[in-house]
Order: C-alpha cells, then sequence, then structure tokens
C-alpha cells in the first residue's frame, strides 16, 4: 500500500463484507464467535483460579493438621520418655530395697502422685515404712525402720552396750512436709582396744544373723578414737570379711595415731 487511498479502499472492503454478513444472515456470526470465545475464556479462566484456590486452602490445612498431628506426637513421645526415665513409682523403691511385697496404707499426694506416702510389708504389720516422691526423686526410710524393728527385737549380752541415735533424716524433696517423716535411726558402741574390737564386731555379726542379714545399708558401727568404724560396710558379705574390714580400719587408725603396731588375725 503506497498511500492513504489505498488503505482507505481496504478498510471498506472489510466493512463492506461485513455488511453482507449481517444483511445475510442477521448477526454479526463474525463479532459474535469472537464474544463467545472471549466468555469461554474467561470462564474457564474462573474455574482454574477457583481450583487453585480450593487446592491451595486443601493443601494448607493438611499441612496444619500433620504440623499438629506431628506435635502431639512428639508431646506424647517426650512424656512417656521423660516418665519412664524420670518418674518412680514409690512402691517399686521401697519393694526393691525391701525385697518384700508392701501395701501402700495411707498417702497424701497431688494429681502427679508426688507427696507422702506410708507403706506396710505384707509380711510383718509391725513395721511402719515412710516415703516421699517428687516425680524422680524418690527417699525413704524402709532401712531404718527395719533396722530399728530388729534391733528392738534383738537380745544379746551386748545390746545395752550400743549407743541410739533417733531422730529424723533431712530431705530436699519437701523439706517442711519431711522434717519429721523419714526416720533417721543409727546404733554405735565406743571401743578403747583391740580387744573390744573384737567383741563388739562378733556382736554385730550375731545381730545380722538375727536379722537374717537383710539390712545392707543399714547405720551400725564403732569409734575408736573418734574416727567411725564400719565393719559390715554396708553391703552383704561373710562373717570373716566383716572381721577383717573391722581389723583393718582399725589399723589404718592406728597407723595415723602411731598408738600402736599393726595387728593381723
Amino acid at each position: 500500500m503506497e498511500n492513504k487511498e489505498d488503505w482507505k479502499k481496504v478498510e471498506e472492503d472489510i466493512l463492506n463484507k461485513d455488511s453482507e454478513k449481517i444483511a445475510n444472515y442477521g448477526v454479526d456470526i463474525i463479532g459474535e464467535l469472537d464474544n463467545l470465545i472471549k466468555k469461554n475464556n474467561n470462564v474457564k479462566r474462573k474455574k482454574i483460579k477457583k481450583i487453585i484456590k480450593i487446592s491451595f486452602r486443601s493443601f494448607m490445612i493438611l499441612i496444619i493438621i500433620f504440623a499438629v498431628a506431628l506435635l502431639m506426637f512428639g508431646f506424647y513421645l517426650y512424656d512417656s520418655m521423660f516418665k519412664s526415665r524420670h518418674d518412680v513409682d514409690p512402691t517399686e523403691f521401697i519393694e526393691a530395697i525391701s525385697e518384700e511385697k508392701v501395701k501402700c496404707i495411707s498417702k497424701n499426694v497431688d494429681n502427679n502422685k508426688n507427696g507422702l506416702y506410708e507403706y506396710r510389708p505384707k509380711s510383718n504389720k509391725e513395721i511402719v515404712i515412710h516415703a516421699v516422691k517428687k516425680f524422680g526423686k524418690t527417699d525413704s526410710d524402709v532401712i531404718e525402720q527395719y533396722f530399728k524393728y530388729y534391733f528392738e527385737k534383738w537380745s544379746d549380752e551386748y545390746k545395752d552396750k550400743f549407743v541410739i541415735k533417733q531422730g529424723y533424716k533431712e530431705c530436699e524433696i519437701y523439706p517442711e512436709e519431711t522434717s519429721q517423716w523419714l526416720l533417721s535411726y543409727s546404733v554405735y558402741a565406743e571401743i578403747h582396744n583391740y580387744q573390744e574390737l573384737i567383741e563388739y564386731t562378733d556382736a554385730i555379726i550375731r545381730f545380722l544373723q538375727f536379722s537374717d542379714n537383710s539390712l545392707a545399708g543399714m547405720d551400725m558401727y564403732l569409734i575408736y578414737n573418734n574416727t567411725k568404724i564400719y565393719p559390715y560396710n554396708k553391703y552383704p558379705t561373710s562373717n570373716e570379711e566383716i572381721k577383717q574390714s573391722a581389723i583393718i580400719q582399725y589399723n589404718n587408725i592406728t597407723k595415723n595415731d602411731n598408738a600402736n603396731t599393726e595387728i593381723t588375725e
């Protein structure tokens, strides 16, 4: 097209053709088809947008549900592991030490089962054991109560020569509530020479035999030159080992004091 007149002629031809179509069919088919295509495209776009929105919302909901479920599972797992590792059943604690089945006769506890407990061995109704629990922390006077019971029942010529120290143990768990709850019980005798060491050690052995050697951890000792001697050494052992332990401790004291020569048996 070299000039404006040529372009004008082309435009007129197009308009004439459109006019002919409208005159023949009574409608602008090309225009209507174009409008339909545009409307259809708009509808498709809206549907696609709606689908995308619904999909996005559903995806976010699934993510939230998964995150909450994962969080709850993690909390449950941590809680279970924490309890299994740190929470202590006072009944099992008492039975493990006493090696006897016990019955809880009273308790003063909160919703987490923390507080004060009172037990009685099923085999002996004369003994009452006190315990205190706070999650993973547990303490009791199970050894002291058994020790007191057997010592009071014991009949021996040396019994009255021993001194009894009785009171209450200090406890970090609920210190105010337990200030007079857990029994403290110890027995000792003061000796002055080797002969008394042997005599009182034999008395301790007789007491252990009377109690059926069931008092591992009892606080029964001798005092020589203001130093404690534990013949029993707080764990089950033979009579000969008890005697040897007493002699070794006695010799160590005399060596330090430079008072006597070493004694062997």
